[in-house]
């Protein structure tokens, strides 16, 4: 157990990265190749969203000297490595919700539906609906978490719940 709150944003990356291989071979398999470059453009920063976040949240979990993943709900500001996992995760998540809202992103989520799984709404609409929806629990989630849980994350990562990292 030790083992996995230490490095579950590392096992989420690799996770990730094979999420990549099958989102390519789904662009294969069902479209041969996106020819517009907005729309190939768009590809590859939801690639990127989808796979650096647990990377550098891993990085500066292990920079910061926190013992688990769940020091992202601390809201510890005195340690600058925190200070760094938190704007890298918002600075890799907000220009996807843009992009989903303002720009075609959510056109091209619902032009390629098959390849971004099955169970997106081919309505764009409702694409726009659920990312904005799930960034604002992410929101509420990262800032109020740990006072809405009545300081389970700080007592997890203080006494080492999951074992002494």
């Amino acid at each position: 157990m030790l083992f996995i709150s230490k490095y579950f944003a590392g096992i989420g990356f690799i996770f990730s990265l094979l999420n990549i291989l099958f989102l390519k071979r789904r662009i294969k398999k069902y479209y041969q190749v996106i020819d517009d470059s907005e729309e190939k453009r768009f590809v590859n920063f939801y690639i990127i969203y989808s796979t650096f976040p647990y990377l550098l949240v891993q990085i500066f979990q292990l920079l910061g000297n926190y013992k688990t993943v769940f020091y992202i709900f601390l809201l510890d500001f005195n340690n600058v490595f925190y200070i760094l996992g938190f704007i890298s995760f918002l600075l890799l998540h907000l220009p996807i919700l843009y992009l989903i809202l303002f720009k075609n992103g959510a056109e091209v989520m619902v032009k390629y539906e098959k390849v971004f799984g099955s169970n997106f709404s081919p309505n764009k609409k409702m694409v726009k609906i659920f990312y904005t929806f799930i960034s604002i629990i992410g929101i509420l989630v990262i800032f109020f978490g740990n006072k809405m849980s009545g300081g389970a994350f700080s007592q997890i990562e203080e006494f080492g719940i999951f074992g002494n990292g």
